[in-house]
């Protein structure tokens, strides 16, 4: 028997249990890579988010930043029922599952140039 007993609080990766999911994925995703790699993937996101209307890349936005439903209404202006329109037709149109890949799609686009 190993002489490290179960905690809830250990996790198999050995990340930090206290982050968010998402923190962690950020930091997975923006860890390592080479810059081509980085590049390629910037100019994909930018790619995706430019097909969006001028509203709906304001929406993703405001996902990206970690905006709920009702703060993205409040701070945008619009119904509650709208921007739950806009969130949907954008999981539709940029092929994802949910708000987090919205997030991490924003957020690629957002990585600076390498030189």
């Amino acid at each position: 028997m190993s002489s490290r007993s179960w905690s809830p609080w250990r996790c198999r990766s050995g990340s930090d249990p206290r982050r968010s999911v998402t923190a962690q994925l950020i930091a997975k995703v923006t860890a390592g890579g080479g810059t081509h790699q980085a590049d390629a993937l910037r100019a994909w996101a930018q790619i995706r988010l430019e097909s969006l209307t001028e509203r709906a890349q304001e929406v993703a936005e405001a996902i990206g930043r970690g905006w709920g439903n009702a703060e993205i209404a409040r701070r945008l202006y619009l119904g509650l029922p709208t921007v739950k329109a806009h969130v949907s037709r954008l999981l539709t149109k940029l092929d994802v599952a949910n708000g987090t890949q919205v997030a991490l799609l924003v957020h690629d686009a957002r990585r600076p140039d390498h030189d």
